[in-house]
């Protein structure tokens, strides 16, 4: 199995590796290969973990859900109750790879306010 977390491209990846010589060819290897830019994020909000809740900030989303997205994330993390080390590893991941820009970032934090999670 290949996890793809990639940006771009958005095309389908192949699924086999395939090493030849002039005469011969002496590897042909298959594999599923899961790429993450394919797959919409809310398609799993449904399905609450760990792997989900990181996983989905490298999903497929629109430019303006990016606030939202982290916001699900960060939600899902806090309603799994995983031990303190698990929760920083998780919300470590969705930081990293969705970094918001100065706009998103009070989009995010009116998204909280709304929510009532923010005095």
């Amino acid at each position: 199995m290949v996890l793809f977390s990639f940006d771009e491209p958005k095309r389908p990846e192949n699924n086999e590796y395939i090493v030849t010589f002039p005469d011969k060819q002496v590897l042909n290897f298959n594999f599923v290969s899961i790429q993450l830019n394919r797959l919409n994020w809310r398609d799993y909000l449904r399905y609450p973990s760990p792997i989900a809740a990181a996983l989905m900030a490298k999903m497929q989303f629109e430019p303006e859900e990016r606030a939202r997205v982290k916001l699900e994330c960060l939600r899902m993390i806090a309603t799994l109750k995983l031990d303190p080390a698990r929760t920083q590893l998780i919300s470590g991941f969705v930081d990293t790879y969705l970094r918001l820009d100065g706009v998103e970032e009070e989009r995010f934090e009116r998204e909280l306010e709304n929510l009532g999670l923010v005095e």
